[in-house]
């Protein structure tokens, strides 16, 4: 009993996509933040911890809006190519 439109993604192709963007949500930012503060600032720019760390904060919302933005442009992209099925 297969009643799955034509361009709608099955639901392992989802759980891909939702697991895919639940790692770059929780680890890209943390990455970033640790990345940000210890080569750029501290070893490149040789700001103090306190300073690097603040900047780094900042990277990493800069990043979180970054990866947010993906995930609801591809929402988006995707319920429009459900719409124009319908």
């Amino acid at each position: 009993m297969d009643h799955k439109q034509e361009g709608t993604m099955s639901e392992g192709a989802i759980f891909r996509t939702a697991f895919f963007y639940v790692f770059l949500i929780l680890f890209v930012p943390v990455a970033a933040f640790f990345a940000s503060r210890t080569v750029l600032f501290e070893a490149m720019l040789g700001l103090d911890t306190s300073t690097s760390t603040l900047y780094a904060a900042v990277v990493t919302v800069i990043v979180i809006h970054a990866v947010l933005g993906l995930y609801v442009t591809r929402a988006f992209s995707e319920a429009e190519k459900v719409g124009k099925k319908d």
